[in-house]
């Protein structure tokens, strides 16, 4: 008698068969594989399109100044004090009285209660100017230009305006339907023309580079025959818009409001046929102007808000357009305009946009306006940067809107000829733009390429000093404090907390002099550096997490009427978000608790509907219900996988309604984010489970290639169960309330989650389709009993289910990747959440209501042999048929072991002759006309 070999040592500690551990190895391989892949997409996704750094982890500091000695170089970076500990922080000068000012101290608040309008970004408009120089560079000159200006390698410019046909800064007057001035109403004559072909040319490769940019239009003048004097130069009489609305001024009409609507239509569609998608436009550039020697064209305010409101913006909205439109386009001195202009089309407007050449400019003319219209973005959109003006002005027209509630800033011409053009004969002869071509600089100057002859102007590093470190997304910090004196030296300043968490100070210095900044902030960090004479530097500092946070530092006692010899000192006070803070709100909730997106503790980014929210919940009740009633009328039990989905989605927006009455609720709104998005996991395990027991089923081999369906429903669910666990995770994260970094962190983790739960998608679908190629070989066989002939109406409903999950994966993939701030559309508007994932779900639910597994499953064939994850499952809750926990039955170890079928009870012995090849020569096989005929 031969010797028994000795067994093989197990890595397994269980008394289980070879197959059992073999099914454990899959569960724990698969786990471990979805995480990494999960933890490797999420790391990816964040990581792709964004152009800000890591938050630093020491301060740096740069610096542009008027000698141009420094060009956004770095200089020496201020030093840390811990306020708390070090008692050197409090031997630093402060509040000197001498003229000779050579300290300054800045209060930074940032907390919650500091936090101000978000940023759109920087940049300057793009004319034919800038199109003409531009594109006389070879394309690799033109790209390093444009990457210089776009990129974070450069200045990071992220908000560009153009010219709607010409400016004054053209070489020819036109505009995109001009039809020889005869009258073409509807605009059969509309060409952008090798001009604005160009334009848009140039504006889709700042795109390829800067995906985030934001893109303003803005017209001189409509075409000359929508006018009252029938021109488009040359002529100040009646040089209005022939619309109707200026009768009541004394001039008559015949109407073109329909047509200068349409114009507007007809131009964002030709610029998006080119690759460019216009976000917003004004209707008129400075519609107060009107001059005979360029395009231009006077539109009074009543009559811009009835244009507005009854013709341009239904006309965006009919043609399904999510362009906005900006009111104004003119100066601070003209702000009754803006008024007027939301009273008759407040539904419309989005924005206001100021320019800079009031006669008397006053910044604080967006503050008021801001008071009144908090919900509306506003930007300084257009101030020239002459040459030889002073260094000052380009900080002041970018500063300046910032510390008033400016969401972003352009200046004028983006690019010119060294003579300031090509312009129009009376069009501006000193625009310069912020980087000029063909310059006549010096072979030798330090911000000229020799090679190729172009030259970046100061403008461009002194903006650089703003929207190179304050990127889009970042918040405006409260400042106050800021002082000059009568002969305009003085410090000024602007803090921003970031989308990286990072903070950034931007300091102007315009004493003669090196001054000692030292920056408190109220986490209990105090930052001190010098701020070189007649300059602009840069900040950036990490992230401060305090022990304990500062009381804010009051000012010493000042005369404010003190002259200039004793100069005035102020504190400046910032903001930085702590874990500790509390948060103060600058405007009271309303009854159900909302406040506007901008405020600190905004749980939505839109006014979230009660009425929908009931809907759904509704719905979704319906369909719990159904799925329980055919639960037990079919008795099928794994049907409680469905179940769960369901009654999560029902939880998710039965607690949306409570949410919608009580929006300052974090609990609610965090419970409802949480279950929607992993109900749909859920349904996803239900459809891997619905095929295994198909292939079961139907399959006289029980198998599709080499897995069996207990392997598939193993391997599928425990999958499914990794990618809700890295779901939960990021889920939980980004929750409402969480902190900027770590919402980012979370929404990356759950996207990494979800396309990894798309990828095993995509795998399922190789299966199921193997499956469906079987079936109709079984068919096209006539091997298939009357009961195994209903695999269809299964089968679609299971690609139907995850089509529409596969929906809801791709809108939730769009939505996050966009990211989750004001200037992403999705998480704007409400309605995207109930088309794209709700009803989507509802279909993924519903569909196994009308073709339910249980009517077809019946039968012997149609329960499906336990896996190896049930029967670890069944062992974990001490379940003693499956595993034998507390009884004393023998555990079944290999295939001589097995029971008679004496030792079973009676349903007992069935389910295993199901599942047994040893008992199957005992059951009626209703697969043997398909045997008989492969024979």
């Amino acid at each position: 008698m031969a010797a028994k070999k000795p067994a093989k040592s197990s890595w397994l500690p269980l008394p289980l068969p070879t197959t059992r551990r073999s099914k454990l190895l899959w569960i724990i391989i698969g786990s471990i594989v979805v995480l990494a892949i999960a933890l490797g997409v999420g790391l990816g996704v964040g990581l792709k399109g964004h152009h800000n750094h890591n938050p630093p982890r020491n301060a740096t500091a740069f610096c542009s100044n008027a000698a141009g000695s420094y060009k956004v170089d770095n200089i020496t970076a201020p030093s840390r004090f811990d306020i708390a500990s070090d008692a050197t922080i409090n031997t630093l000068p402060s509040w000197p009285t001498d003229t000779n000012i050579t300290a300054w101290n800045l209060t930074v608040d940032d907390t919650k209660s500091g936090y101000k309008q978000i940023i759109a970004g920087f940049g300057a408009t793009v004319t034919d100017a800038t199109v003409s120089t531009l594109s006389s560079q070879d394309n690799a000159t033109q790209k390093a230009i444009l990457q210089k200006l776009v990129t974070s390698d450069g200045a990071n410019f992220s908000v560009m305006r153009h010219t709607i046909g010409s400016s004054d800064l053209s070489a020819e007057a036109y505009t995109y339907d001009d039809n020889n001035g005869t009258t073409d109403n509807d605009l059969s004559n509309f060409s952008l023309g090798d001009q604005g072909t160009a334009m848009a040319q140039l504006l889709a490769q700042m795109k390829e580079l800067n995906s985030d940019m934001t893109i303003l239009g803005s017209p001189w003048s409509p075409p000359g025959w929508m006018k009252l004097n029938g021109q488009l130069v040359g002529n100040t009489t009646n040089n209005n818009l022939d619309d109707g609305y200026g009768t009541s001024k004394g001039l008559g009409s015949t109407g073109h409001s329909h047509a200068f609507a349409q114009y507007f239509v007809k131009y964002i569609q030709a610029f998006a046929d080119l690759g460019v998608y216009i976000d917003a436009i004004t209707i008129q550039n400075e519609p107060l102007n009107s001059q005979a020697g360029y395009p231009t064209m006077y539109i009074y305010a009543d009559e811009s808000g009835k244009l507005i409101n009854g013709y341009v913006g239904p006309a965006l909205r009919n043609a399904k357009l999510n362009t906005t439109v900006w009111a104004l386009d003119d100066n601070t001195d003209d702000a009754d305009y803006a008024y007027t202009v939301m009273n008759y089309a407040a539904d419309y407007v989005d924005a206001v946009a100021w320019h800079c050449y009031a006669s008397t400019l006053n910044w604080t003319v967006l503050t008021e306006f801001h008071n009144q219209y908090p919900n509306i973005s506003q930007y300084m959109t257009e101030c020239w940067t002459p040459n030889d003006l002073s260094w000052t002005h380009v900080v002041n027209f970018t500063m300046g809107p910032l510390q008033n509630w400016a969401n972003g800033v352009t200046a004028w011409t983006l690019g010119t000829n060294d003579n300031a053009g090509p312009h129009l004969e009376s069009g501006c002869s000193s625009c310069d733009g912020i980087v000029s071509v063909n310059s006549t600089a010096s072979a030798d100057s330090s911000d000229r390429n020799a090679a190729t002859d172009y030259t970046f102007n100061l403008s461009y590093y002194i903006m650089s000093q703003f929207s190179k470190f304050i990127p889009p997304g970042a918040r405006i910090l409260e400042t106050d404090g800021s002082a000059v004196d009568d002969n305009g030296d003085g410090i000024q300043a602007v803090a921003s907390l970031n989308p990286d968490g990072s903070r950034t100070v931007v300091i102007e210095n315009t004493f003669g002099n090196d001054v000692n900044v030292t920056v408190y902030l109220n986490s209990g960090v105090a930052w001190v550096g010098n701020v070189p004479n007649s300059s602009v530097t840069t900040t950036p500092t990490p992230t401060a997490i305090p022990t304990q946070p500062l009381a804010r530092r009051a000012p010493a006692e000042t005369d404010s009427s003190s002259t200039t010899s004793t100069r005035t000192q102020f504190s400046l006070s910032l903001s930085l978000d702590l874990p500790t803070d509390t948060c103060t709100p600058t405007i009271a909730p309303d009854k159900n608790g909302y406040v506007p997106p901008t405020e600190c503790n905004a749980m939505y980014n839109y006014y979230p509907s009660f009425s929908a929210a009931v809907a759904f919940t509704v719905i979704f009740g319906l369909l719990l219900l159904a799925h329980t009633v055919q639960m037990f009328a079919y008795k099928i039990g794994f049907v409680w996988v469905m179940i769960m989905g369901i009654a999560w989605e029902f939880a998710g927006y039965l607690t949306r309604v409570f949410s919608t009455k009580n929006q300052q609720s974090q609990g609610l709104a965090i419970i409802t984010q949480i279950l929607i998005l992993l109900a749909p996991l859920w349904v996803n395990a239900f459809d891997y489970m619905v095929l295994a027991r198909m292939i079961h089923f139907f399959v006289p081999e029980k198998r599709i290639w080499p897995f069996k369906p207990s392997h598939l429903a193993t391997i599928f669910v425990s999958l499914d169960i990794g990618s809700f666990l890295v779901q939960g995770a990021g889920g939980t994260m980004a929750s409402p309330g969480a902190s900027a970094s770590t919402i980012k962190t979370g929404l990356n983790i759950y996207m990494g989650g979800i396309g990894v739960q798309q990828f095993f998608i995509c795998c399922f679908l190789v299966l199921a389709v193997q499956f469906h190629r079987q079936m109709l070989r079984l068919e096209r066989l006539g091997a298939l009993q009357d009961d195994k002939k209903r695999w269809r109406g299964l089968l679609y409903s299971l690609y139907f289910s995850l089509i529409a999950i596969t929906v809801r994966i791709v809108y939730r993939l769009i939505e996050f990747t966009a990211g989750i701030g004001l200037n992403n559309t999705v998480t704007t508007h409400e309605w995207f959440m109930y088309v794209f994932d709700a009803f989507p779900m509802f279909l993924a639910g519903g569909v196994w209501c009308v073709i339910h597994p249980g009517r077809i499953l019946t039968g012997p064939d149609a329960k499906l042999p336990p896996s190896g994850l049930e029967r670890i499952l069944c062992c974990g809750y001490c379940c003693c048929r499956c595993c034998g926990g507390g009884r004393k039955k023998k555990i079944v170890t290999a295939d001589s072991e097995r029971p008679s079928q004496e030792e079973l009870r009676p349903v007992e012995r069935d389910s295993y002759a199901s599942s047994s090849p040893m008992w199957r020569n005992d059951r009626t096989d209703s697969y043997e006309p398909y045997r008989s005929h492969m024979a």
